[in-house]
């Protein structure tokens, strides 16, 4: 039983449960009857569905696994902070929080109740409203607006499923489980909830960094108007993608007859940057309430190549970058939620990096196929005269094994530096061995993809001692792509394909084989090699000493090399950026295996290591995810390896 069934309790009979409302990832809300006044309410419970059980005698919730605990508490919290924050904002179009208590070992808010649903279920039913109408609750929710952003607060998922229809045709603001709060003298966030988006709603610096480091009402502005044009249309607004180069369909507009004066509104409070956005809720409701406004033209934005470093540089950059859209969610964990759920809790989270773009491109067949016999295939060959690495030569006489590679020769020597157009980049030895691949005892809370576990043999390879930072993708590129600017940052934006192209050149401009790495090969590497201490993190257990990750990122990349490294001294395994392997996503084998390769075809590559935006069970030296060749992301690089 994940759910309080009708007729339950709670505090000592104060709240009657009737019925559940909607039930997600991170809570269930109910309705509920509130017996000493006799009126129906709505409560959310805080319950996570895949990291927590009830007992079904005494409803107590309790934490699945051990490994689970820190994750849980951690969300619970933030569920009670914003709670309590809300419940200070006294406004009529504002829903209230009549109450906030723990019970049953968990917690819960009560709200009031609205029976004539959402916005969403209004333009659903009618197919979209007249313009006074629209016009009526759009500048209701903007005065609401306008005063949470008084108290120093964004609300981060305005759309008309969050916007409900009180018995007197009241909208009431609600599920501000996506909300920021910010300090009133710096403006510089003080408390946030995890990441997320609504599509078509949130404009593009909330892809990017989840929403404002510092106090910024043009984010609520930016789905405010993208409100406003779905009740106007019916039809759900363009992605924040799709603005940013083809601008916002006016002809839709046009075919309902929409005046100017809306039309005008709906292009300035969508404008793809901030720069160019209406600043502030009072010019967004005087410009509404204006009689005679001076449109202003559908303006389709140009691209850019130009990287954007910063929220403040979204205010001011010419033109935007592209934004990310999330990766395919593993089934249970990472489950999107449609917009008409409006009983979503207010702290869930996309938990997985919610910070990818597919493009449409492909790659070669051949490149692919040749690039794959190159990541597991040895070459057998004599050695004939000398070879020059890092300018030490191997003697003439040296016997070569048949079946030893050359990288087998050169490990003794240590770390190896290459040089690509001025631009040095270190590669890490890695002795061949023997490990246990998947979800061994050390894995806190595996996913199912991660086991059987099963014995796995490598030979030697040399593994970048870094993430491919813009130094040397520019170096070899003559662009760079990321959205966060800096030498010494890693490179993001990367497809997989892209991943291929630059390695290419890499290769033609040093006369070397580097590649991707297989997945056991990343796996064992980020495990510490032979030198293993068996870590949950790569290089150790603390994901603090390792990592760059969702508590302590920022919401940005940080320069390589300013963590710890692990056992082999490789570092940023762990978090900062996620990093593209050479396979195919399959299943695991329970099979020992000797230099595997993954599975022989697929729709998606493995991705490995988790990103400055995840929780720590992403960055897990075992836990694996997959995307499309084509995807990239602001949190989305790569390593190289060397094995020949």
């Amino acid at each position: 039983m994940s759910t309080l069934q009708p007729g339950s309790t709670l505090q000592n009979g104060k709240y009657e449960i009737q019925r559940v409302l909607g039930q997600g990832g991170f809570g269930v809300t109910y309705l509920a009857l509130q017996q000493g006044l006799n009126r129906i309410v709505a409560i959310k419970e805080f319950f996570m569905e895949n990291f927590c059980v009830r007992n079904a005698d005494t409803h107590h919730v309790t934490i699945a696994t051990e490994g689970s605990r820190e994750l849980v508490e951690r969300y619970r919290n933030k569920f009670l902070k914003e709670a309590r924050n809300i419940a200070k904002l006294e406004h009529p179009n504002i829903v209230s929080i009549i109450d906030v208590f723990e019970e049953n070992s968990t917690a819960y808010y009560v709200m009031k109740y609205a029976q004539n649903g959402s916005l969403h279920d209004k333009v659903k039913r009618e197919g979209h409203l007249s313009e006074a109408e629209a016009t009526r609750y759009i500048l209701k929710v903007a005065k609401a607006l306008r005063f949470v952003h008084q108290h120093k607060m964004t609300h981060l998922d305005v759309k008309p499923a969050n916007i409900l229809l009180s018995d007197n045709d009241e909208p009431w603001l609600i599920d501000f489980g996506l909300s920021k709060q910010y300090d009133t003298e710096t403006g510089e966030q003080t408390s946030s909830t995890p990441l997320g988006y609504s599509p078509g709603y949130a404009p593009i610096e909330q892809y990017m960094t989840g929403g404002a480091g510092t106090f910024s009402p043009e984010s609520d502005i930016y789905s405010l108007g993208a409100t406003f044009y779905k009740l106007l249309t019916g039809n759900t607004p363009p992605d924040a993608s799709t603005v940013v180069n083809n601008g916002i369909p006016v002809q839709e507009l046009h075919a309902k007859n929409v005046s100017q004066r809306a039309i005008s509104v709906i292009f300035q409070a969508m404008e793809p940057l901030c720069k160019d956005r209406l600043h502030d809720m009072d010019s967004f409701i005087q410009m509404l309430e204006e009689e005679t406004p001076q449109p202003k033209p559908a303006r389709k934005p140009t691209k850019t190549t130009r990287t954007v470093t910063s929220e403040e540089d979204m205010k001011t950059a010419p033109s935007a970058p592209k934004p990310p859209t999330p990766p395919q969610p593993k089934p249970a964990k990472m489950q999107e939620r449609p917009e008409a759920n409006s009983q979503r809790s207010p702290i869930e989270q996309n938990v997985n990096p919610p910070t990818f773009k597919i493009e449409g491109r492909t790659g070669s067949p051949l490149r692919i196929l040749m690039l794959s016999v190159i990541g597991f295939f040895v070459i057998v060959a004599i050695v004939f005269g000398c070879l020059i690495v890092l300018g030490a030569l191997l003697p003439d006489d040296t016997p070569v094994e048949e079946n030893d590679s050359i990288v087998a020769q050169q490990l003794s020597e240590g770390p190896m530096t290459f040089e690509a157009n001025g631009v040095s980049f270190t590669m890490i030895p890695v002795e061949g061995g023997t490990f246990t691949m998947g979800a061994t005892s050390e894995m806190k809370n595996p996913d199912d993809d991660e086991q059987p576990t099963h014995p796995v043999t490598l030979s030697s390879y040399y593994i970048g001692e870094t993430e491919v930072t813009q130094a040397l993708w520019k170096a070899v590129m003559g662009s760079n792509p990321s959205y966060f600017e800096g030498d010494d940052l890693p490179v993001v934006y990367v497809s997989w394909d892209d991943c291929q192209t630059f390695i290419s050149k890499l290769n033609a401009l040093t006369g070397k084989n580097f590649r991707l790495p297989t997945e056991a090969e990343w796996e064992f590497a980020a495990r510490g090699g032979n030198q293993s201490r068996h870590t949950q993190f790569s290089g150790s257990s603390r994901i603090d000493d390792v990592a760059w990750y969702e508590d302590n990122s920022g919401y940005k990349t940080h320069p390589v090399k300013t963590k710890q490294p692990n056992e082999l001294g490789i570092y940023d395994m762990a978090g900062n950026v996620w990093e593209w392997c050479q396979d195919w996503y399959g299943s695991y084998s329970s099979y020992a295996q000797t230099n595997p390769t993954g599975a022989g075809s697929g729709s998606r590559r493995v991705v490995r290591g988790g990103s400055w935006s995840n929780y720590p069970g992403l960055c897990r030296s075992s836990y694996r995810f997959r995307l499309t060749s084509g995807d990239s992301g602001s949190d989305l690089g790569l390593r190289l390896v060397l094995s020949q």
